[in-house]
């Protein structure tokens, strides 16, 4: 008895272990994406660097409506729409993902 419990704690352990290395090229995997993202989002932007979005982009982009868009401009945290026209505002995508990467690396402070 006390073998078989040996025998099943040893393969319980490697099991984990393999778990842990599967998780480990998991992570690998998702890094070397987000990498490849990020290269195809600079090769868009060398193709078009002003790319305008409108305000429910905007709001599509950080997950929020469009009050908070607004409230966020207010506070300084996003930037003042640019006025193309009378009733036509839009943002620069570029500005747009420098908050974004802003808020990412500070934990959103």
């Amino acid at each position: 008895m006390a073998d078989e419990l040996t025998e099943l704690r040893t393969e319980l352990q490697r099991a984990v272990k393999t778990v842990q290395e599967i998780n480990d090229q998991l992570d690998s995997m998702r890094k070397t994406c987000e990498q490849y993202r990020q290269e195809i989002k600079q090769l868009e932007h060398a193709r078009n660097p002003y790319q305008f979005l409108r305000i429910r982009e905007v709001a599509r982009r950080f997950d929020a409506s469009v009050p908070t868009i607004y409230r966020w401009i207010g506070e300084g945290i996003l930037p003042a729409p640019y006025k193309l026209s009378k009733n036509t505002s839009r943002w620069l995508e570029s500005e747009v993902e420098a908050v974004a990467m802003r808020i990412t690396v500070s934990g959103g402070q």
